[in-house]
This record gives structure tokens, sequence and C-alpha cells, in this order.
């Protein structure tokens, strides 16, 4: 969009605090089948190729909102 509405800062705060919190979730989620040494099926590559990229994504939303 061409004009942004800047957010106010108890807003700010609280979507940071949310994107951590989702953070947390996701990241537990991948701490759960790192431990596997050998990936056997597509569909276990495919889970932790998406739980990084939504890692990735939301680690970039924190800290564009940081800032």
């Amino acid at each position: 969009p061409e004009v942004y509405e800047e957010l106010p800062e108890d807003e700010r705060i609280a979507l940071v605090n949310a994107l951590k919190a989702k953070w947390d979730s996701v990241n537990a989620q991948y701490q759960k089948i790192t431990h596997l040494v050998k990936l056997d099926t597509t569909g276990q590559l495919r889970r932790k190729e998406t739980l990084e990229a939504t890692l990735t994504k939301i680690e970039n939303d924190i800290q564009r909102l940081d800032r």
C-alpha cells in the first residue's frame, strides 16, 4: 500500500508477544523432529522444511516490528 499506518505501541508490543509465543510453539514442534538422524519419508522432510520456513518468517516479522 502507498500509505502505512503506524501501530500504537501497546498493539505493537502485543503483536510481538503473540509472534514470540507462536515461534515458541513452532520451535517445540521443530525440536521434536530434529533429533531424528535420518528423515525417512518425504512427509517428514517436507514437515521439517515447512517448520524451518515458518520459524524464519516469524523471526523476520519479529525483527521488523522491533525496529
